[in-house]
C-alpha cells in the first residue's frame, strides 16, 4: 500500500519478503520507513495495542492480499483519504484472529521522499511556514494535487 510520493528503495520488496518468512507470514506487517529523515516506526516496547492515529500509515503495512481485500470495502466511503490507512490497521488489530507483527528490518522507503522542495527545506532546517492553514492557498494546493 504505496503513495506516489513515497520513495521505495530498491531492496524493499526483498527485506519485506525476508521479514514475511521471519516473522511467520502474518496476517499484517508494519515495516519500518522514513519520514523525511527521521524513523517512522512503532516503538516495539508500545505494542500494537498502544498505537495511536499517525503511528502507522500506508507505507508500514504489509497485509495478506485476502485479508486485505476483505477490510478495504469496510472503509468509509468518500471525502479524503487521511485517515483511512489507520483504519485499516485498526480493522486488523480489532480481528481476534489476524495476527500483527512489527518488522525490525532496515526501513523500506521515506515517505515525502519525492517531494524535494520539502526535503531541500528540512535539510536546510527551514521552519514550515504554515501557510497551508491559509484557506484560498489550501484550496490552490487541493487543486494544483488534482
Amino acid at each position: 500500500m504505496w503513495d506516489d510520493d513515497e520513495e521505495i528503495f530498491p531492496d524493499a520488496l526483498k527485506s519485506i519478503d525476508a521479514e514475511l518468512a521471519r516473522t511467520g507470514f502474518p496476517d499484517l506487517l508494519i515495516v519500518p520507513a522514513l519520514h523525511l529523515h527521521e524513523s517512522l516506526l512503532p516503538d516495539p516496547a508500545l505494542g500494537v495495542e498502544q498505537l495511536t492515529e499517525g503511528a502507522v500509515i500506508t507505507i508500514n503495512l504489509v497485509s495478506k492480499f485476502k485479508r486485505g481485500a476483505a477490510v478495504l470495502p469496510t472503509l468509509p466511503a468518500g471525502g479524503r483519504m487521511r485517515g483511512r490507512d489507520f483504519v485499516y490497521f485498526n480493522r486488523f488489530r480489532s480481528d481476534p484472529d489476524a495476527r500483527i507483527e512489527l518488522g525490525s528490518m532496515q526501513p523500506i522507503g521515506r515517505i515525502d521522499g519525492l517531494r524535494p522542495v520539502m526535503n531541500l527545506r528540512q535539510r536546510m532546517g527551514v521552519p514550515a511556514l504554515g501557510i497551508e492553514r491559509i484557506p484560498v492557498l489550501r484550496t490552490v494546493r487541493r487543486w494544483l494535487r488534482g
